[in-house]
């Protein structure tokens, strides 16, 4: 189990497997889901219920916007969502929000034998095809906000009526999950999307350059990377550049890009045999002395406390 604390008091036993990672989120749903919704039934979106018997995974990416709904609750709940980390116990009914193109890692005490969830994936075509009068270019162009587990009574409760349909036994028609979908496009549009349906497009320019500085660090992460380069990835000016930063990501460009750092690291001494001082160098550290560093006071453990016994 992967621990992102420094408080060491209350932290469960580790499991005896090892980190799950998945290349995308679609590879492990389909992997331990119950119930899968047909893709041609439901226009954009696809619905599953799964059952999780281990308490870490990883994905390297996730390819769709998702919503995971917490079925079971935990007791503590750990999450690491493109290097920003999370801690806190999870509800029944809690919403994790997760958008396309992040990468993920979840670890968790688990209440019981096992722990069931319902993971809604979507697209934009699902604002075109439910709710088309609440779309323009600006909408469509932005993205899922990023969010831990929370309480979202609205959507999950629209979440768990579509669920239903799942089951044959319960199923009311493509007629009722029709409408379910129209109304949880919408909701989805007002409560958890990046941009307000038909605003202007200033804060959406914004948005998409938050993205390039972004992807201009996913590209360069293992190199050395300077406010200069992501003014110019971005053309926000340096002000704008940290400001927006902080507010859409949750974090400075210089702690998201150490976070990102630490994550690549946890997920090599995991599940490979290269030298500590190596993976330091491979993730964009300058050394081994700065990576243990930017463990110790980011997460409380030094990178050798990750490594594996294979």
């Amino acid at each position: 189990m992967i621990v992102l604390s420094s408080n060491q008091s209350h932290i469960p036993k580790r499991s005896a497997n090892p980190a799950t990672l998945f290349r995308t989120a679609t590879e492990y749903y389909e992997k331990v889901a119950e119930e899968i919704s047909d893709p041609a039934a439901w226009r954009s979106l696809r619905l599953y219920k799964t059952v999780e018997q281990s308490n870490d995974l990883a994905f390297s990416v996730i390819n769709k916007h998702t919503l995971a709904v917490e079925l079971t609750g935990t007791a503590r709940h750990l999450s690491m969502m493109d290097g920003k980390i999370y801690e806190a116990a999870t509800q029944i009914n809690d919403i994790c929000q997760l958008p396309a193109g992040f990468t993920a890692r979840f670890a968790w005490q688990i209440l019981g034998c096992r722990q069931e969830s319902l993971m809604l994936e979507f697209d934009t075509d699902l604002f075109v095809c439910h709710c088309p009068e609440l779309v323009n270019d600006a909408f469509l162009a932005g993205h899922l906000l990023p969010s831990n587990y929370e309480q979202k009574p609205e959507l999950s409760y629209l979440i768990r009526l579509l669920a239903r349909e799942l089951n044959s036994q319960k199923r009311r028609g493509r007629l009722f999950a029709d409408s379910v979908i129209r109304l949880l496009a919408i909701e989805i549009a007002h409560t958890a999307w990046s941009r307000e349906p038909l605003f202007g497009t200033s804060n959406s320019v914004v948005d998409r350059k938050i993205r390039f500085a972004l992807d201009y660090i996913e590209s360069h992460l293992a190199s050395e990377i300077s406010l200069d380069d992501l003014i110019k990835a971005s053309s926000l000016n340096a002000t704008q550049l940290i400001a927006s930063f902080k507010k859409q990501v949750g974090a400075t460009p210089y702690a998201h890009v150490i976070n990102r750092r630490i994550q690549n690291a946890v997920h090599l001494l995991q599940t490979t045999r290269t030298a500590i001082a190596e993976v330091a160098l491979e993730v964009g550290f300058s050394d081994q002395q700065q990576m243990t560093h930017a463990f110790r006071r980011r997460i409380g453990r030094t990178p050798g406390s990750f490594r594996g016994k294979n």
